[in-house]
């Protein structure tokens, strides 16, 4: 009878413990499986913008480094750059726990500056309404001559989903109708050529249940 009640004690005291690690090598084994950072970025004349592909997705937290000095949690952050020249960008991924996922690092090479080229410019105060847009979004923007200019949509993968317009604009305010009704709920582009002066403007669709 004492051989068994110790016996049985042991259990009670081993049991606990092993079950607490095999739980613990089940979610290590799990997270590194499921988790993967990355980005990709989209340069508009010095305005930078950084899309997330981590596997996460918007469900994760993130620490962004630009390189710079200055950082950002955002999920898909945009940055101007000061000065031209080689950055270190890393991306940090923490689950929604606030357990380390996976971090990585690539290099951005700045070769315009915002700023500089601000004044040269034939397009500006561009400005989507509303964004994030449901079914419809008002893409505005001024010429400061007159220009043959197209205007295309393109999602983070950098594929081309719609032409907006290309045709011939003349000095002023300029305004385009964009439908987003058929859009899948993401990140787009709106890239504007103007004879080869590019810019691009994120917009965020999101469907109202």
């Amino acid at each position: 009878m004492k051989m068994f009640r110790g016996i049985f004690f042991l259990f009670l005291i081993v049991s606990p413990f092993g079950l607490k690690a095999q739980a613990g090598n089940v979610h290590s084994q799990n997270s590194v499986a499921s988790c993967n950072a990355d980005f990709t970025t989209i340069d508009s004349m010095g305005y930078i913008f950084f899309v997330n592909n981590s596997t996460l997705g918007s469900a994760g937290v993130y620490f962004w480094d630009f390189g710079d000095g200055f950082t950002s949690t955002q999920y898909n952050p945009s940055h101007i750059y000061d000065s031209t020249g080689t950055f270190l960008v890393c991306l940090t991924a923490y689950d929604s726990l606030q357990n380390f996922c996976d971090s990585t690092c690539h290099y951005v090479t700045v070769t315009n500056l915002l700023g500089v080229h601000e004044n040269k410019n034939r397009i500006s105060e561009l400005t989507l309404a509303p964004n994030p847009s449901d079914a419809n979004a008002n893409f505005s923007f001024y010429l400061s001559q007159p220009s043959d200019a197209t205007f295309s949509v393109f999602d983070v993968s950098g594929r081309m989903v719609r032409e907006i317009s290309s045709a011939h604009f003349s000095t002023g305010k300029q305004n385009l109708q964009i439908n987003t009704g058929d859009f899948s709920p993401g990140v787009y582009f709106i890239k504007s050529n103007l004879n080869g002066e590019v810019t691009t403007t994120k917009m965020i669709v999101s469907h109202q249940e």
